[in-house]
């Protein structure tokens, strides 16, 4: 009986192995642990998906992982199943470094969608036109700053503080240069994308490993996470504990904060006041003086805290691989600026209004998403239950990563991926809805797609088109090469922005004098 018993379960697991989708074979016991690249993993996974397909299975410790390389394989499972595939795996790293506040990596359950809900309804689409008022003051602030240093600027810098300056005064309402709280968000960051990159660290296939003393040779994974955890912890409290400090005493909070409050009430339906003060009164009126309080204060902060930190990294890094499409593509800027010269003309920035008006500029944008995509691999998922898709198996608990960037260089989808051509995605002078957005691969999957979209899309318009309308963006000339790297991560970022930006004209010089900030 014991023969026949071990016969039926070993035809079973055999049977199970032979239906799971194909992949390389790897090590008897670390699987393909070991194939997997330190720098820019994406790339095998895309020659890999030449030999094996659009979904390949490969084995890892505990993690049992299939890679999606098509578009249409991300779509049928992240978005049309993403009631079994909106779980997250589990981060040891992430719980090493007090990154666990970050509901974008939450599993998928209530404390997950108590976070979202609330994140929403500062976030979703009817709430863009809101902020616009406090979008174009930061971007006027970066134009006056670019003039006014014509020698020495680190644009890849000003990029960064202007989408920290945003987003630190619309969460919470301070008003900001950018530079103390683009440091905390830009190091906090870097430390979340360098920690999701498969295979970085062991310690997430073998957590045991968290318990190895720090000082033993090579553990470099608790060392990462002792730089890391005091700058995520001062991203998540600092700014938060401010605003919640000045509304308790009510005596500094006007030198403290800025004047966005007083400024937006101004400007009636153009803004509302920060997203944390706002919550705070909520919280205050609904739950003060009750135990479910603390909760609800926790889930505030950390909502905020994704808000800071994601929401000025990624806008950053699209708008400094704009600007370095722009230096090396100065006939693709020509045409965007002349499109703008006609629709909006030259004695103003364009605004939100003229969008729609504005195809080809919308379609160097798309091309920036595709060209280098910021998010080169997906945030992963993991599957609920057991799935079948196209005849394969995927066991209960898989964790799925969906390759952006072989998605975005697909080139079936988009002819000459490597080329930089904002006119893949135009017909007939329009933009041509047959054309795969970049933007539906951009910010993510199904339930798990990112929140703060449409604030992004919006930040990153007002700051591409205002550029292009009063500067001309050449390459430095010290700058040596054909091409500009980006990093290894889960956010990519260049390596470096090697652009020079000048005024177009006096006209532009003048127009940039005159901003309001």
């Amino acid at each position: 009986m014991s023969i026949c018993a071990f016969v039926v379960i070993a035809s079973y697991f055999k049977n199970i192995v032979s239906s799971l989708p194909p992949g390389p074979k790897g090590h008897f016991l670390l699987g393909n642990l070991l194939q997997i690249p330190a720098v820019e993993p994406w790339i095998l996974f895309k020659e890999w998906s030449k030999i094996y397909g659009d979904i390949i299975f490969i084995r890892l410790p505990i993690r049992p992982t299939i890679i999606l390389c098509s578009a249409k394989a991300a779509f049928d499972l992240l978005d049309k199943r993403s009631n079994i595939y909106s779980d997250r795996p589990r981060s040891v790293m992430d719980e090493l470094s007090s990154l666990t506040f970050n509901f974008a990596m939450m599993r998928y359950t209530s404390r997950w969608r108590s976070h979202r809900r609330m994140f929403h309804q500062y976030f979703h689409k009817g709430m863009t036109k809101s902020y616009e008022s406090l979008q174009r003051r930061e971007v006027h602030r970066f134009l006056k700053r670019v003039l006014d240093t014509p020698e020495g600027l680190n644009t890849g810098h000003e990029v960064r503080k202007i989408f920290s300056a945003i987003i630190v005064n619309t969460i919470y309402g301070i008003n900001t240069t950018g530079d103390e709280y683009a440091h905390l968000a830009e190091v906090s960051l870097r430390g979340f994308s360098e920690f999701h990159v498969p295979g970085a660290y062991w310690v997430e296939y073998f957590p045991i490993l968290r318990h190895v003393p720090s000082w033993i040779p090579g553990v470099k994974f608790k060392k990462a996470a002792e730089y890391y955890r005091p700058y995520v912890e001062q991203m998540i409290n600092q700014p938060f504990d401010l605003v919640k400090g000045a509304l308790v005493s009510s005596t500094c909070y006007s030198g403290l904060l800025s004047s966005n409050s007083e400024d937006m009430h101004k400007e009636k339906g153009t803004a509302t006041p920060s997203i944390t003060e706002s919550l705070l009164k909520k919280l205050e009126a609904k739950y003060g003086g009750t135990p479910e309080y603390l909760e609800h204060e926790e889930i505030a902060r950390n909502a905020t805290a994704i808000g800071y930190g994601a929401g000025a990294d990624t806008s950053t890094c699209a708008v400094q691989v704009f600007l370095i499409a722009m230096a090396f593509n100065p006939e693709v800027q020509k045409r965007a600026q002349a499109e703008i010269h006609s629709v909006v003309g030259p004695g103003r920035l364009p605004s939100s209004e003229d969008r729609e008006n504005l195809p080809y500029v919308q379609a160097a944008i798309l091309e920036t998403l595709r060209w280098k995509p910021v998010v080169p691999l997906d945030t992963p998922h993991a599957l609920i239950e057991d799935d079948e898709y196209n005849g394969f198996f995927i066991p209960k608990d898989t964790v799925v990563l969906a390759v952006n960037r072989a998605m975005m260089h697909d080139s079936e989808m988009y002819p000459d991926p490597s080329a930089f051509n904002p006119s893949r995605f135009l017909k007939d002078g329009k933009l041509d809805p047959n054309i795969l957005s970049p933007l539906s691969l951009a910010f993510g999957f199904g339930r798990r797609i990112c929140p703060g979209r449409h604030f992004s899309e919006a930040s990153i318009y007002l700051t591409i088109s205002s550029i292009l309308q009063v500067f001309d963006v050449t390459l430095d000339p010290d700058f040596q090469g054909e091409d500009v790297q980006m990093t290894t991560g889960l956010i990519s970022v260049p390596t470096s922005v090697p652009c020079v930006l000048k005024p177009r004209s006096q006209t532009a010089e003048r127009l940039i004098q005159g901003l309001s900030v």
